[in-house]
């Protein structure tokens, strides 16, 4: 960062005239190519940490580069116009850091609770805001820009506050861009007030959403808009709500904005309140809106239909996936198995998914799957299958959790192999996996049909200190 940024810090810092004091040349050539090389520099980072993520949350590489590319502005008093501000927190955001944004933000601008929003909410700015210095004590600082506020900048702080849960902040940044009159005002769009509603939906504040979305202007509202409402009507169950969110979408001849997800989100409404039936006749309405079935849809109503023991109908369903070429997923076979395993459909469970280990192993490359698979081989009481399943999870790189070690115990207890149930259970403790109540009571289980009756003991007396008291049903047993 100092090798790209120094040099043109140091031309900066000579123009402005250094230690000898004197105005600085916002604006001029100098300072813009310093704010352009910063943009690159950033840009550069963020997309290294989206690199470096490998699925494992955020990188903190955008988040570090932009402490560091403050604080060698901070130290030649350069200002952020609101491009530059915009682009430094958005490399805060990209690693999760929306302290860091905030902070940017009110360093940036100078604005505090006083003049904009309280910024300072997060962390100890005083009244007077927050201040970046450079590296060297106090004497260099980010010089303040007001106008670096923009609809841009504005926005990445409604994200930061999104990202922190903190929706009245959120709602209030919103309120205050709308009416903020510098450098004429702030043309608040469909992206801002997205981002607000989407706040205040993680909340989970359903008054303050239907509020929100009744103050949004008509012109606003996007396609994202719609969708995001339709998911706060459906996760308060308010079904029918939903359905007027839908008939409207439906709208507009060839510029409606009925899409895929509105339609798959309403599905669900309907499922998790019951009403299956309901979802299939949104299903069907598919192709009237020419809206292209995928495993998702199909998963919908498949979870609904397990659900209500409607095995007829799923297998149907199933059948009629495949003649349209749309291949099973992970959650294809998890509602599949799990309704099985509900009724007791053990054989069908493990015939279920040992035709997705022949079709497609890396489908079923879950440790959920295979817990449920050695669940129904232990109520079978099949103890070479359960224990080839753990084979099969460690060919394929999956390590197994407590919960599918705990199950591969039961089924040693039920297929009479105690003893094998025990040397899981001690490898599980070497492992250092967490022992919850309900591999303890398993692995009593083992030790009682064994007859070791004071290692039993001393097992639920371990429970009970460790602060895991057992249930009643697992302290009958």
């Amino acid at each position: 960062i100092k090798d790209r940024l120094g040099g043109v810090v140091e031309s900066f810092k000579i123009l402005k005239g250094g230690e000898r004091g004197g105005l600085a040349p916002t604006g001029s050539k100098t300072h813009r190519v310093l704010l352009e090389r910063t943009r690159e520099v950033l840009d550069g980072y963020i997309k290294k940490g989206r690199d470096s993520s490998n699925g494992n949350g955020p990188s903190n590489v955008p988040s570090l580069a932009a402490d560091k590319v403050l604080t060698v502005l901070a130290e030649a008093d350069a200002q952020l116009d609101a491009q530059t501000l915009t682009c430094v927190m958005n490399a805060y955001l990209a690693a999760g850091d929306h302290v860091g944004a905030v902070k940017a933000f009110s360093a940036s601008t100078g604005l505090t609770s006083n003049g904009f929003t309280e910024v300072n909410s997060m962390f100890d700015g005083g009244e007077g805001g927050h201040v970046w210095y450079g590296k060297e004590g106090k004497t260099h600082r980010i010089a303040a820009n007001v106008y670096a506020l923009s609809l841009t900048s504005g926005t990445a702080l409604l994200k930061a506050f999104s990202v922190a849960g903190d929706f009245k902040a959120a709602v209030k940044v919103l309120k205050d861009m709308l009416v903020w009159k510098e450098n004429g005002g702030i043309k608040v769009d469909g992206v801002a007030w997205n981002v607000c509603l989407s706040a205040v939906r993680e909340r989970g504040d359903y008054g303050a959403c239907v509020k929100l979305w009744e103050v949004m202007p008509e012109k606003e509202k996007s396609r994202e808009s719609w969708n995001t409402m339709l998911k706060v009507h459906c996760d308060m169950g308010e079904v029918e709500r939903a359905r007027e969110i839908v008939e409207a979408m439906k709208k507009g001849g060839k510029d409606r904005l009925l899409d895929k997800v509105a339609v798959t989100t309403l599905m669900r409404g309907y499922v998790d309140k019951g009403l299956t039936e309901e979802a299939m006749s949104v299903f069907t309405e598919c192709a009237f809106y020419d809206i292209a079935y995928d495993a998702q849809t199909y998963n919908t109503i498949l979870r609904g239909l397990m659900r209500d023991r409607d095995f007829e109908r799923s297998e149907a369903l199933m059948e009629r996936m495949e003649g349209e070429g749309i291949k099973p997923d992970y959650m294809t076979y998890s509602y599949l198995m799990k309704g099985l395993l509900d009724v007791k459909k053990y054989n069908e469970v493990l015939k279920v998914f040992d035709a997705a280990l022949d079709v497609d192993p890396k489908v079923v490359r879950n440790v959920g799957l295979y817990t449920t698979a050695i669940t129904a081989a232990a109520r079978t009481r099949n103890f070479d299958a359960a224990m080839g399943y753990i084979g099969k999870m460690k060919l394929e790189g999956i390590t197994p959790n407590t919960k599918a070690l705990t199950s591969l115990v039961n089924a040693c207890i039920m297929c009479g192999r105690p003893e094998v149930g025990m040397e899981v259970y001690e490898g599980m403790k070497e492992r250092g996996l967490e022992v919850d109540s309900r591999a303890k009571s398993t692995v009593i289980r083992a030790l009682v049909q064994m007859e070791r009756w004071d290692e039993a003991v001393e097992v639920l007396e371990e429970g009970k200190s460790g602060g895991k008291d057992f249930k009643g049903n697992e302290m009958m047993e």
